[in-house]
């Protein structure tokens, strides 16, 4: 039955006839498409998972701390750890030694959940681009998933286009 089930619902899961998988080509990496707001879990070249997600308030193409934008480029992944401001926070070693002899500064970019709203305060949770240059996830459960994938198969680079 529920393989029966897992059939019929096959072709609501995959992407349209002829549209090219996102991760077609680049391996096992965690892939974030900033146009779509979309980061994919690549295995062996095919998506596994995907997740809406917010970016830097900035904007792209990080050149500089403070710019709030998110860089775009492959850089290693560190592993997920925990965040008092945002529950997981998943290290990118941002900038590339070839990104620093042009000049690029910053750091302490990653991928992270939401902003952590301590209890009692009139604060409220961000929506849209919010971070300082960052890729946030929606909820907590998400980044949890992706850092234990991340964990799990290995995955040692993020793309970011």
């Amino acid at each position: 039955m529920v393989a029966a089930l897992v059939l019929l619902a096959a072709p609501l899961l995959a992407p349209p006839a002829g549209a090219p998988s996102p991760c077609a080509g680049r391996g096992s990496a965690v892939l974030v498409l900033t146009v779509p707001h979309e980061l994919h879990l690549c295995l062996n070249g095919l998506v596994v998972k995907s997740f809406p997600v917010e970016l830097g308030r900035g904007g792209v193409g990080k050149t500089r701390q403070g710019d709030e934008k998110v860089p775009l480029g492959t850089y290693p992944l560190g592993r997920g750890r925990p965040s008092t401001y945002f529950y997981t926070f998943i290290p990118v070693d941002y900038p590339t030694a070839a990104q620093r002899r042009a000049g690029f500064t910053g750091g302490t970019i990653g991928i992270h959940g939401p902003l952590q709203i301590p209890p009692g305060t009139d604060l409220v949770r961000p929506t849209g681009d919010w971070t300082l240059g960052c890729i946030a996830l929606p909820t907590e459960s998400a980044v949890d998933e992706v850092a234990r994938w991340i964990r799990a198969q290995g995955v040692t680079r993020i793309i970011i286009e």
